[in-house]
């Protein structure tokens, strides 16, 4: 009989084997992209208000201007 920090161990040991892919449209979509960080600094962005006639999304928002998919 294994004892429960055994039970962890094993238990750690299968969960750290596991791995999964993801498919998209029946191929592998891949995972892994490398260097894909962006240095925000040297963008110019611009920030609206809630009612600002460029932003055309029609979606659901809360109280605090967030978007909420449904």
């Amino acid at each position: 009989m294994l004892s429960i920090s055994g039970l962890v161990v094993l238990g750690l040991t299968l969960v750290s084997r596991v791995s999964a892919t993801i498919l998209q449209n029946g191929q592998v979509k891949p995972t892994d992209y490398p260097d894909t960080k962006i240095n925000a600094s040297s963008y110019s962005f611009t920030t609206y208000p809630a009612n600002a006639t460029e932003i055309s999304y029609q979606g659901r928002w809360d109280s605090k201007y967030v978007s909420w998919w449904s």
